[in-house]
Formats: C-alpha cells, structure tokens, sequence
C-alpha cells in the first residue's frame, strides 16, 4: 500500500515532507527542495567517503545529491549514474568523460570537478565542488525579475564559461537555465557559472557514444527552452551553444522566463540592438550566427552592469561556519572592538595591518569615511609599513567589525573580502620573502606556523595535518582573540594558497577563541 494510504503508486514519495506528489513535479512545494533521485541513497557513505545528505536535482541520466566528505568535512555536489545505466559501458565512459573534458578546463565560470569514480556496489559517480546558489531555472520558477543591465551581465558571464570551453576543444550542447548555476558571492552579488556537462563532446569530431547528433542534445532540454532542430549542426559546433545562450539572454528579458523573440522582444521594452543581438544568435543558419562567444559578448558588454570582481566565493560550508560563530557571538555579547580603544593593550604587526586597512578602504569605497567616524585614528594607519613595528591591534579590529556591519550582513563574510584582498594586494608578496620562498601551496601552509608570530604576535600557532590538497591550523592562548580579525586571516590564508596555484581553496573557521573555543580552528582544503 502507498504511503498515506494512497493506492496511486506513480505518486512521488516526498522524503522532506513526508507526503507524495503528482508525477513530474520536480520540488516539493511544501518544503522547495528537489524531488527525485533514490531516497535509499540518503545518509549512505558513496565510494567510502562521500556520505549523502540530501537531493539537488535530477537530469536525464541520474541524480545530483548534496553530500559530505566524510574525512575532511567538505560538502560537494555528487552526480550519481542510474544504475540501470552502468551496464551500458558507452554510457558509462560519457558519464566519466564529462568528469576528464570538466577537469581539463580550469575557469571561474565552470563548475570546478573535485573527483569521479566507481564505488564498490557498482555506483558511479561525479563530484563537483559544492555551490552556494541556485540554478537559473528555479529563479524562473520562483519568477525571480532580471533587470535589464542584470541580464546582459549575466549572460556575459555564461559566455566566459563558454568561450573557455570552446578555446579547449568541446562544446556543451546542452545549455538550459538548468545548467546555469547563480552562484551567491560574499558580497551578495549572483554571478554566473556553467555545469551539467553530460551531453559536452569535441568540436567538429564528435565522438561515438550512444546519443548521435542532432537527436541527443533535444533531450536534454525541456518546455520553452527545448531548442528545435535546426539549432543544431550534424558535427558538434560552438555556435549551438551561442543558439541556446540567446534563448537563455531572452527568457531573463521576458516576464516569467518565458522567451521571447522578435517584435514580442521589442513590446516588452528591449531595445531593438539588443534584439538584433538575440535574433543573430538564433538565427535559423548556423553560419549567419555568432561566430564565437567573445564576438556576442562584445556587443552584450556594453549593456552589462560594472560588477566589482567578488574576491571571496565562498561555499556554503564556509558561509554557515561563519553565521554559526557569529551567532554565538551575539548571544554571549561580545563588546565591540570600537568601544574597547582605550582600554586594550594587544599589539599586531603593522604589515599586516597597514594591508588590511588599505584593502578595507578599497572595499567600502564611499563608506570609508563612515568608518573613520566610528573609529578615530583609522586613517592614520592607511601609512602602515612592514617596518613600523608592532602597532595596537583593536583599532584594525575595530574597523573591520564596523566595515562588516556597514558594508556586508554582519556575518564577518565582509571580513573575508578583505582579507583575501590585502593578500592579493600586498601580503602575497611578503609572505614569501619572509619564508625565503614558498614554491607549492602546501609549504605555504606548513610555514603558517613561522609566519603567525611575526604578523600576528599573540597566541600559540600549529599547522595540523597539513597533506597533500588539506590541512588544519589552529591557533592557542591569544591576548585579545578576535573573531573578525580571524576572518580576515581566513582570507588571507585562501589568498596565499592562490597565488601558488591552488584551485578551489576553502577556508572554513569552525572555531574560535573569541567565543569561548580552546582555539581559533581553520580547516582547509584545496587541489593542487
């Protein structure tokens, strides 16, 4: 008998509420999260370290589920084949091709892969890294509003991507808002990043997997974004993609993301230049389009918005550690750094200070002389050299609790920012000459030790566990511990370990002194 005592077996099973759902419902509406996927698999450990939390989604071929790394506690996004599936070895060697075309490409628009493989019951599987966002097709559902300047900055974005794989041989085929994920910022700000690259093959050569063209990118598509046939060409060409990237600039230009072309474009308010963009890209002729993602997004970037760079893209296992600290900073009432000027007698390295301070004035622009107010003398320390000397501390911590509460959400994710920006700007550069040098991410890591007393100068340092692509530092017994001070190292540290080459860093701060912790913990992970 069905759940609920419902006869009705092709009812979805709802493993969030408890309920079921009609067929081809796609998230719960009680709860809004996917539907799909094998419920079995929740709260199992995949390939013996990936442990199943929760469905994202579900496509053609399988499932994505939101799971943990049950070592080094990172969340990923993981695609898992379905089983029926695994059999078909042409299907599964697309399934793991997707994995090797992703990592051959390194870029901020695409999604970065972290690992695939075959579990010991048969599961085969693709991990990407986790992202804090949503896809662009649930902003349609929820009938999320694109601004006009919005829209064009976006699709630049998804060009970047695509230009980026295009540069590296292979196309996608199989862009939707689906494959587009909004990738929450630190600042707030959604920027684009391209995934779901099953149907991804190499230009002009195609391959001879089991989907021959044009058939098999139609069913990756789905309502109004299902692309017709003549969007395609026999061989895999980049200008299907440019075909599918206007269809996308036209539904965030019409109302519920329903696209619209033409003079129903124009109605709507769309400039006719804009337009005569999107009508290029769809243009039934394959060699009357675009010829390349750089030559659409030239004329699209004029239109877009001025985006400042987002320093910090932070996971979402980085921005809950943060809230969860911050919280508990609130409910033990810590006083703020700006009402203890004259009163604290801890001391830090002027070089960092003087990098934290010019970066913050960098960040909050305008709102800079804001802070001044609130914090007198900060402007004295923008003349900061490595050679002043230790310099007090709570003045810098001041300036960073009030930047974060100016210019971010109070979460001390502001305070990353600046710390990742102090490292880019200066503290890269003397990082290694006072190590004499560090040549590979994980030297740099191991010498956080060394480093800690000559740019902080209070409390015991220990980098723990330091591997290959993971490492943990944590720090003891300082004079004035200070959980924004804390973040800003956050940053810096993830700087550093990016400018030796490091992808996809995650700084998580999953503990710190200032709120009652034996130590300030930074659990870090990275891929060389």
């Amino acid at each position: 008998m069905a759940f609920g005592g419902s006869t009705d077996t092709s009812r979805l099973l709802c493993i969030h509420c408890g309920g079921t759902h009609p067929p081809g419902m796609r998230r719960c509406p009680s709860t809004g999260r996917a539907l799909g996927g094998d419920p079995r698999l929740i709260g199992q450990l995949i390939g013996r370290r990936y442990r199943v939390l929760r469905v994202l989604g579900e496509g053609p071929f399988g499932a994505s589920y939101k799971a943990e790394h049950v070592t080094v506690g990172r969340l990923v996004s993981l695609r898992i084949l379905r089983a029926e599936l695994v059999a078909n070895p042409s299907v599964l060697n697309r399934f793991f091709r997707e994995a090797r075309l992703v990592g051959s490409v390194t870029h901020e628009r695409l999604q970065p892969v972290i690992d695939a493989g075959l579990s010991d019951d048969g599961l085969a599987y693709v991990a990407y890294q986790y992202e804090r966002g949503r896809s662009l097709a649930r902003a349609f559902a929820h009938n999320t509003e694109f601004s006009f300047k919005r829209a064009a900055t976006l699709t630049c974005e998804i060009l970047e991507g695509l230009e980026a794989i295009h540069n590296s041989g292979f196309v996608h085929r199989a862009l939707m808002p689906d494959s587009v994920i909004l990738r929450r910022g630190a600042s707030g700000i959604e920027h684009a990043l391209l995934t779901n690259f099953g149907a991804a093959t190499f230009e002009e050569r195609g391959d001879d997997g089991p989907f021959s063209p044009p058939s098999r990118p139609r069913s990756f598509s789905r309502g109004p974004y299902t692309l017709p046939p003549h969007a395609y060409s026999v061989k895999p060409d980049r200008r299907e993609d440019l075909f599918a990237t206007g269809v996308i600039f036209s539904a965030m230009l019409s109302p519920g993301g329903i696209p619209r072309f033409g003079g129903d474009l124009i109605a709507l308010g769309v400039p006719a230049a804009i337009e005569a963009i999107v009508a290029r890209a769809i243009h039934p002729s394959i060699d009357a389009r675009w010829a390349s993602s750089r030559e659409m997004r030239a004329q699209i970037r004029p239109y877009a918005e001025i985006v400042r760079d987002d320093i910090a893209s932070v996971t979402e296992t980085v921005v809950n550690d943060l809230r969860v600290l911050r919280n508990r900073e609130r409910v033990l009432d810590v006083i703020p750094a700006r009402l203890r000027l004259e009163s604290s007698n801890s001391t830090m390295a002027s070089g960092l200070a003087g990098a934290l301070i010019r970066a913050l004035q960098k960040e909050t622009g305008g709102r800079w002389n804001e802070i001044a107010h609130r914090v007198p003398g900060i402007d004295k320390f923008l003349e900061l050299t490595p050679q002043t000397g230790p310099i007090p501390a709570t003045p810098i911590i001041a300036a960073l609790e009030e930047a974060d509460a100016l210019c971010g959400v109070d979460d001390r994710l502001f305070c990353v920012i600046i710390g990742e920006r102090a490292g880019n700007d200066e503290l890269n550069t003397l990082f290694q000459e006072m190590l004499g040098g560090a040549p590979t991410p994980e030297f740099l890591f191991d010498g956080l030790s060394s480093l800690w007393p000559k740019v902080i100068g209070q409390g015991i340092p220990q980098a723990r566990q330091v591997g290959r692509g993971y490492g943990r530092f944590e720090v003891r017994d300082q004079l004035e511990p200070s959980f924004a001070l804390c973040s800003a190292l956050a940053g810096v540290i993830k700087a550093g370990l990016e400018h030796l080459g490091a992808q996809a860093v995650e700084v998580s701060k999953t503990a710190c002194e200032a709120v009652g912790d034996p130590a300030c913990m930074f659990n870090v992970t990275w891929m060389s």
